[in-house]
């Protein structure tokens, strides 16, 4: 070790154990620190865990944007006269002919496996598959539509450019929303 901190020890009564184990707490310390800070950081209103959710979802209903059964659904509804009437025309459709529940194989695996398209109709399926479903519709359709995640719970908002719509499946809530946001 080199003199100078060797002297220094000596001087401030520590050995050299003691020097490394300070060290080492100090070091765990500031990790920690940063750690903590990290993950607290927020992403808008929304922690780093649900902005991760977040972008995992949106993924999935971008991948969504393809499937034959919701292209189906954009083009059943397109075929209403004005956007309010279209994106109407989607909610009821799925709020219809949907099972949401909470009694289902994908609360099981609810980390792992979210509903297709192909077993919308035919399963019992959660919040987040609905809004997952809804935001494919309305983006293959041309709208924009986000992903709202809280705590246990997820639901879209979609923008004709115009007005602003809440579409909560799981809440039976359809409302239009301030376009402020």
């Amino acid at each position: 070790m080199n003199e100078r901190f060797k002297s220094w020890f000596e001087k401030e009564g520590l050995n050299l154990r003691s020097g490394i184990f300070l060290g080492f707490i100090t070091s765990i310390t500031i990790f920690t620190i940063i750690l903590t800070i990290f993950l607290v950081i927020p992403f808008g209103n929304q922690s780093l865990l649900d902005y991760a959710i977040k972008t995992s979802f949106e993924s999935i209903s971008k991948n969504w944007e393809s499937d034959l059964v919701v292209i189906g659904l954009g083009d059943l509804c397109s075929l209403n006269e004005n956007d309010h009437d279209r994106i109407v025309c989607v909610y009821n459709f799925l709020w219809e002919n949907s099972k949401l529940g909470y009694d289902t194989k994908f609360k099981q695996y609810s980390n792992l496996l979210i509903a297709e398209p192909k077993d919308f109709f035919n399963e019992s399926v959660m919040c987040r598959d609905s809004a997952i479903m809804a935001c494919a519709i309305y983006n293959q359709m041309g709208y924009d539509c986000e992903l709202i995640v809280v705590p246990k719970h997820v639901y879209s908002e979609v923008s004709t450019g115009n007005e602003r719509y809440k579409v909560d499946l799981a809440h039976s809530i359809f409302e239009e929303i301030d376009n402020d946001r």
